[in-house]
């Protein structure tokens, strides 16, 4: 399995495979046009197999925190799907670690951030923490961080406000 850079001819497929699982009422039309919001501030990724084939996509934005009166660079990992042919046999645990080592290999201290639509307890694995309750904008999907111990304890102090939110 490789995970890379999606071209612009799959996009499309990533658009579907997505729509199949948070169409929330939207025409597929209405779907793309609220996620192509997202192609300004990130890269979208696919996890193909050995034949080319899509197995799974998702997104890394390409945000900022202010910490230590500096900015910090913070990945928002978002939209990650497996297409339903694979979902139940690991291929998104396996996406998300090679995603997660590719920045840590380009970045020390790398940082990532994601909202959880699932139970958070699946992003545990992947040494991801909920912030506080006080830190949550959306009850239904959950704001965690990926980081050193020290710049989770900066983060878990700053106001809502400045928490980066991608919706």
């Amino acid at each position: 399995m490789f995970f890379r850079e999606a071209t612009a001819d799959e996009i499309e497929y990533i658009y579907q495979m997505g729509y199949i699982e948070w169409a929330k009422g939207r025409t597929f039309e209405q779907y793309v046009k609220d996620n192509q919001k997202e192609e300004d501030f990130g890269t979208r990724y696919v996890y193909v197999d050995q034949n080319n084939k899509i197995i799974g996509s998702m997104i890394v934005l390409s945000l900022e925190i202010q910490l230590f009166n500096q900015k910090h660079p913070l990945h928002g990992l978002g939209s990650i799907v497996i297409n339903r042919d694979y979902q139940k046999m690991g291929y998104g645990k396996e996406m998300i670690k090679e995603c997660i080592s590719m920045f840590e290999k380009q970045e020390e201290n790398a940082s990532f951030i994601l909202y959880s639509d699932i139970s958070p307890h699946y992003y545990h694995q992947f040494n991801f923490r909920e912030l506080p309750k006080n830190q949550q904008r959306y009850p239904k999907s959950i704001c965690m961080i990926s980081c050193n111990d020290t710049t989770y304890y900066e983060i878990s102090k700053l106001p809502i406000n400045l928490i980066p939110s991608y919706f």
